[in-house]
């Protein structure tokens, strides 16, 4: 698990770091490959450093730091007497090449704020949520380390006093984002399975994404019984002991071992229920693989037999796979090794899904050099036959073929941050964006015919403002369409081989389940219907025939490959949601710095 430099750097570990913190890769050393021409952006509090064409970017955070410094201020009832130095990269490729910290960075890192310096240093990714999520949660390092400095100060304490991990991080989480679908697949798991850790034993997991998602949640449960107060009380309150459990005792009044068992019976009667309606992936649906992390299946017919094609990390390196279906016991084969060699340096496991054309062409996303590339691997001869890297491109994922595996569908990040949709034409290599706005545009596949395309956006308006919906891109008109409007975040479409469903998860229940959109007179219908009822989540399903759909499943904290009937959407009100696009237009625009600012030529001033 990635380690911190003991209260000097404080990380922020995004979801993926799990995974690739777990395993080494292919170059351990930092290497720096551009020169960053870097800019600083003067607001009221803040220091903003950015380079190249980030600019919007750059004044988009600058508006959610300012916000983060007004909330707070009030909630801390603190201020910060200098300026705060951010650091803004336009991706996690060239936020891993960082010289704040000589230190390496390893994928997956969402951020981190340097205590000594009092930096923050994070990247953009493409999805204004996520940036104002990682803001508000380094922020919140940069306001609780200074107000315990003078709370310990004022009351002539040892300067080196510190909470545990677990609520420095699990306050930042708090503070910067509610209970969302990734939380609750996490907590929902880990209680129901047995490996929750209590605060008597929470020491044990330090330092992983379960101890912040805990960390999150115990706060979460202190304001609801006690009073959101009192969880800014236990950071005001800590020089009065040495142990942070009697902090704990002294605040909420009562012993660790009654605050533990509360805590418990209260996630256990708010979890247990579920399994009265709902179920584990591994008993709703037929489990494929058992160990390691799997994600993105895909299906392909060699020689009669048919196989499931999709990367993992199950021996130390993210790999290319394939598992036999109709087979019993059967174990997947490696197909490539990848993380070996400096072309397929790191497999974006969670972040970017594979492609498979109907010739057997597999697309898959690595980080090669300082941008990602896009290869191309032919499962006839055994071999990557085609390489596409574009220096405008920082970052790419979840290519996706064509009817006719003639061109490809993908996202990727530009040099100015944009997450947009971009179409390659296979042949001549040309290439056509189709959106450019800082909207958060992912998941794009070809839609009814081959001048759609489909792909997942948070660019909701109205209502449902900023939930991520399906839309449809017209090629031929450029015309963007709703195709979901929901008030829920929707991901991964993938069309039935019979083009008369469309399926894609949904997190309407609170974590992603599958959920299946009807196509009648080539028209999607504005009603769905949900197929499965897990738990925890399902991620990137993609149909084997117009049966059997194959998808990633979260179970025991572990992430493994599944199947399920495609036939069983379920009907009753509950499980159906009428949607009415007539409502659904317009667009919203991103808050920007209301304040006047300085645009300075100054390069990065070293602390």
């Amino acid at each position: 698990m990635i380690k911190t430099l003991k209260y000097i750097i404080l990380i922020s570990l995004l979801f993926p770091a799990q995974i690739s913190a777990q395993y080494y890769f292919f170059g351990r050393n930092k290497v720096q490959y551009e020169k960053f021409d870097w800019k600083v952006l003067k607001t009221k509090h803040f220091n903003i450093y950015y380079y190249n064409e980030m600019e919007e970017v750059a004044r988009i955070g600058a508006a959610y730091a300012e916000e983060a410094y007004r909330e707070f201020k009030m909630a801390f009832n603190h201020t910060i007497s200098h300026k705060v130095p951010l650091i803004f990269y336009n991706t996690s490729n060239q936020f891993e090449q960082t010289n704040t910290t000589p230190g390496f960075i390893p994928e997956g890192v969402g951020g981190f704020f340097e205590f000594v310096k009092g930096r923050v240093v994070l990247p953009y990714t493409g999805s204004l949520h996520d940036f104002r999520h990682v803001i508000f949660h380094e922020l919140t390092h940069v306001f609780m380390a200074t107000k315990l400095f003078r709370i310990l100060k004022d009351h002539r304490q040892p300067l080196d006093t510190y909470p545990p991990l677990w609520y420095t991080e699990g306050l930042a989480e708090f503070m910067s984002t509610g209970v969302d679908a990734q939380a609750r697949m996490v907590m929902r798991d880990a209680v129901i399975n047995g490996y929750f850790f209590n605060l008597e034993n929470i020491y044990k997991i330090s330092g992983t994404f379960l101890m912040y998602k805990e960390g999150q949640n115990f706060l979460e449960y202190v304001a609801h019984e006690y009073g959101r107060e009192k969880v800014l009380q236990l950071l005001d309150n800590i020089w009065m002991y040495n142990k942070f459990k009697d902090v704990i005792k002294y605040t909420l009044g009562k012993s660790i071992e009654d605050i533990d068992r509360d805590w418990t019976f209260y996630l256990k009667r708010k979890y247990y229920p579920l399994v009265e309606k709902d179920a584990p992936p591994g008993n709703a649906s037929k489990q494929l693989t058992h160990f390691g992390f799997n994600f993105s299946p895909v299906h392909y017919k060699v020689d009669g037999k048919d196989y499931l094609y999709f990367v993992g990390n199950r021996d130390g390196y993210a790999s290319l796979y394939k598992l036999e279906l109709g087979v019993p016991e059967a174990e997947p084969e490696l197909v490539l090794r990848g993380e070996k060699t400096e072309d397929l340096e790191s497999f974006h496991l969670f972040q970017s899904a594979i492609g498979i054309s109907k010739n057997g062409i597999i697309a898959f996303v690595t980080k090669s050099g300082g941008t990602d590339a896009i290869h191309f691997f032919s499962i006839a001869e055994n071999k990557i036959v085609k390489d596409f890297q574009n220096d405008n491109l920082i970052s790419m994922s979840s290519p996706k073929f064509s009817p006719d595996g003639n061109r490809a569908v993908f996202q990727a990040v530009d040099k100015k941050g944009f997450s947009d949709i971009y179409l390659l034409d296979l042949e001549s290599n040309k290439l056509t964006r189709l959106t450019n706005d800082y909207y958060d545009d992912r998941d794009p596949v070809f839609g009814l015919t081959p001048d759609e395309v489909l792909f997942t956006s948070d660019r909701t308006s109205g209502r449902f403002n900023r939930k991520y919906n399906l839309f449809c891109y017209d090629l031929l008109t450029h015309r963007i369409s709703y195709v979901t409007y929901m008030d829920a975040n929707c991901y991964s479409p993938d069309l039935s081989p019979d083009k008369k469903h469309l399926i894609f998860t949904s997190d309407v229940d609170g974590v992603r389940n599958i959920w299946s959109m009807k196509i009648q007179n080539g028209l999607y219908t504005q009603s769905v219907s949900r197929i499965s009822n897990f738990i925890t989540s399902a991620f990137d399903p993609s149909y084997i025939d117009s049966n059997e759909i194959a998808f990633t499943g979260f179970e025991n904290f572990s992430f493994n490959l599944y199947k399920i009937k495609a036939d069983t959407a379920k009907t009753d009100s509950s499980n159906v949601i009428a949607m009415s696009l007539d409502s659904a237009a317009g667009a919203w625009r991103s808050a920007r710095l209301a304040e006047k600012s300085v645009k300075d030529g100054l390069k990065y001033q070293k602390q």
